[in-house]
């Protein structure tokens, strides 16, 4: 690159300028560029970590134990209006068709935007 910098300004900037010239901006971009890469990794292994820890704590804080939340899932029944069902009825249409209607609605019409 200080040979390109050297041959392009024709003769004006001697070889040792031309050679730190490139190397201070090589060294500007890929160290900006490395930098902002481990930051990038830091943040998804700190995020990783804390959703690993979230997902192994809360069981135990809002249970005591894992066996009482697998107890509480096998003897869980559902309401009478959430159940599943083969055939689609109105009920079970309404919550998507509102979500797909109102979602870009709200997106749009949301008082932060401005």
């Amino acid at each position: 690159m200080g040979y390109i910098i050297e041959v392009a300004d024709y003769g004006y900037i001697n070889s040792l300028t031309a050679k730190l010239i490139a190397f201070s901006l090589l060294a500007l971009v890929v160290g900006g560029l490395v930098s902002v890469t481990s930051i990038n990794a830091l943040q998804g292994a700190i995020m990783l970590i804390a959703i690993w820890f979230i997902g192994i704590v809360s069981p135990i804080i809002a249970f005591r134990c894992y066996d009482k939340l697998f107890l509480t899932l096998m003897n869980y029944s559902p309401p009478a209006g959430a159940k599943f069902h083969l055939t689609s009825t109105i009920n079970d249409l309404c919550f998507p068709y509102s979500i797909i209607l109102v979602a870009p609605l709200a997106f749009w019409i949301w008082s932060n935007r401005v």
